[in-house]
């Protein structure tokens, strides 16, 4: 969870409630699982809360793990590899400074000098 602070009075008795509610012995059987299931070429996460999330969060292994419990017609067909650039290059660096503040022009609508369609001056 990018960017998320401390939490203070009802939301922090909920994050306490869900902090409470995981276990790390059940995230190890899912991991385990899993592994067996879709083989060593999904990797392993890191340990942690966060690691397991993270591992799971691009949809990669999980579109693994669909098609490992589908024998003949695998519903998902192609699936990103978890190191394509996409996946891999934080959402933060792609927007963090220094980036350009002029406008890009090729994303705007041709202005009515470049249209082709010649439209009189005044009406007759």
């Amino acid at each position: 969870m990018a960017n998320k602070g401390p939490s203070y009075g009802m939301s922090r008795v909920v994050q306490d409630k869900i902090d409470k509610k995981y276990d790390a012995e059940v995230e190890e059987l899912l991991v385990q699982w899993i592994v067996a299931q879709c083989g060593s070429g999904v990797g392993k996460p890191e340990a942690g809360k966060l690691g397991f999330q993270d591992w799971l969060k691009d949809g990669c292994v999980l579109s693994e793990l669909i098609n490992s419990l589908h024998k003949d017609n695998k519903p998902i067909k192609k699936i990103a590899s978890s190191n394509s650039i996409i996946n891999t290059k934080p959402l933060t660096l792609v927007l963090s400074p220094p980036f350009s503040t002029t406008p890009c022009t090729a994303l705007l609508p041709p202005s009515p000098s470049h249209c082709s369609y010649n439209r009189p001056n005044k009406l007759s």
